[in-house]
């Protein structure tokens, strides 16, 4: 009676878990798409309904319209990673993977330019038992926030170091910060702080916590020297290789269409 009990209030909380997990969802949707569709559905309104020969402003519709598909396809792409990852449909290949290589992939994805972001390398390779993959989200997931709440002409820091068996990479930016006491909310599926004045829907970093844990490593945040946020990544490091400062200084430039 015991065990029929036990696995009867295991799958009841089961249920309410989901059901729970459906409703931020529906939450999320109705409130974090509202904005895109709405913003994309005046700029190609704009663009249809218009004389293209009188439209001095047609480059700053397909612009709008394509950030808004973007922020929709990049919300899309979250809730479909936290449902895999509330139901287990996410693991974690781990194998030995170079920081500096992953770190310079996110940033050519984020299209950041060496006035959005400055390097802080060790003269050695740093390597972090990690999935190659879940890492590189993470790390893009992380520089666009830093970039996005960074002051007009801010640069982010990437610093990464390795000790004591682990690899360590930190975000580092000068942004507005987050206050002292929500810091232990920031990795909170679907919060967000009540100072926050760019829309989001709050599950990048708690996506990225997950992802870290899996790789059996850790993140957290604190308040970066001066103002604004640290955000620092720990995982095992895999080895240490001589390789000279080739590789971390390896020149980036912003990648053109």
């Amino acid at each position: 009676m015991v065990k029929a009990l036990t696995a009867e209030d295991a799958q009841t909380d089961s249920g309410r878990h989901e059901d729970s997990l459906g409703v931020d969802l529906l939450a999320c949707l109705a409130h974090d798409l509202r904005q895109p569709i709405s913003s994309a559905t005046a700029a190609m309104y704009g663009l249809v309904g218009s004389d293209w020969s009188t439209q001095p402003n047609r480059q700053e519709l397909y612009t709008v319209a394509f950030e808004s598909m973007a922020t929709m396809s990049a919300l899309v792409d979250q809730l479909l990673d936290l449902s895999r990852i509330e139901f287990g449909a996410v693991g974690a290949r781990l194998a030995p993977v170079a920081l500096a290589t992953v770190v310079l992939e996110a940033i050519e994805e984020l299209r950041l330019g060496p006035s959005d972001i400055s390097l802080d390398f060790p003269p050695h390779e740093v390597s972090v038992l990690a999935d190659a993959a879940l890492l590189k989200r993470v790390i893009v997931n992380t520089l666009s926030n830093a970039h996005r709440y960074s002051p007009a002409g801010g640069r982010i820091t990437v610093r990464f170091s390795d000790e004591s068996g682990t690899g360590t990479l930190s975000v580092i930016d000068h942004g507005p910060g987050i206050p002292a006491q929500d810091l232990h909310h920031l990795f909170t599926r679907f919060w967000r702080s009540d100072s926050a004045t760019l829309p989001g829907s709050g599950l990048g970093s708690y996506l990225s916590r997950r992802f870290v844990e899996m790789m059996g490593g850790a993140i957290d945040a604190f308040e970066t020297h001066g103002g604004g946020l640290t955000v620092r990544i720990v995982l095992g490091s895999a080895s240490r290789h001589p390789t000279g400062r080739a590789l971390c200084t390896a020149p980036f430039v912003r990648p053109t269409d």
